[in-house]
């Protein structure tokens, strides 16, 4: 009774975890303002820039633009599952203004989301189509999907953690944990991933391992400071696990 009520927390706590890159995937799909670009008119400057940025759909990514336009258009490529595209606006924002936070932002959001490596259309569309079937409860269809994915595509830390995570939910926690090193060696700060570690020690009670992955969290976000709003939400919730008496603080301070 004990274990079942523990992996129905822990499906709980997942889902909760879960929720966060929805989240962010909505403010930036809807409300970009969130994002922000400090200063008096920021809120104008970032409505005028996305506007700007989601009529950029063709093959290529615009020329011509500032970092804050690069920065939210990699974004919205991201959302959109254009990831190479993602990655091509993300470096540009970072080429052009490596100090601001627009992109250090955009590096920041590389390096936590954004595949260590290139990543073939292929690979990112049967990925999005196994975690369509894991989120229609088809999980044997999703398993197969993602284990072809790991076979075919070794060096892609995606689909070891979404399995891995369809293994947390199931309470299988060294498989589990097991595919998500392997992401996690691939990537050593896919945010999800990390998320996933971080779960899976919080359960095993061991604090001291659990409180360095979350120390590497902060590390590949940070500083808090110099992070657009979206990105600095993700720091938020990271510096929240951590004890009290190890937080960080996660009130921004703006240049």
């Amino acid at each position: 009774m004990e274990i079942k009520r523990k992996v129905k927390e822990d499906k709980a706590e997942r889902s909760a975890w879960m929720a966060v890159p929805i989240v962010l995937l909505l403010i930036i799909g809807g409300s970009l303002i969130f994002l922000g670009i400090s200063g008096k008119d920021g809120s104008s400057q970032l409505i005028s820039k996305l506007r700007s940025a989601s009529s950029s759909g063709g093959a290529n990514v615009p020329e011509g633009r500032d970092a804050g336009f690069y920065f939210a258009l990699g974004l919205q490529y991201k959302d959109n599952g254009w990831v190479e595209r993602a990655r091509e606006a993300l470096n540009k924002a970072v080429k052009l203004d490596p100090e601001s936070t627009a992109g250090h932002s955009a590096q920041v959001f590389l390096n936590v989301a954004i595949p260590k490596h290139h990543t073939t259309d292929d690979a990112i569309m049967g990925n999005i189509t196994a975690y369509n079937l894991m989120a229609a409860s088809r999980n044997d269809a999703a398993v197969n999907k993602f284990r072809e994915l790991i076979k075919e595509y070794p060096d892609f830390e995606w689909p070891y953690g979404n399995l891995g995570s369809m293994y947390l939910d199931d309470g299988r926690f060294d498989e589990a944990e097991a595919l998500i090193d392997k992401a996690l060696a691939i990537n050593p700060c896919y945010l999800n991933g990390l998320r996933s570690k971080i779960t899976i020690l919080k359960r095993k009670h061991m604090q001291h391992e659990e409180e360095e992955y979350i120390s590497r969290a902060l590390d590949c976000l940070g500083p808090r400071e110099r992070l657009e709003p979206a990105i600095g939400a993700l720091y938020d919730e990271f510096a929240a696990m951590a004890p009290r008496k190890n937080r960080r603080s996660t009130l921004p301070q703006y240049r």
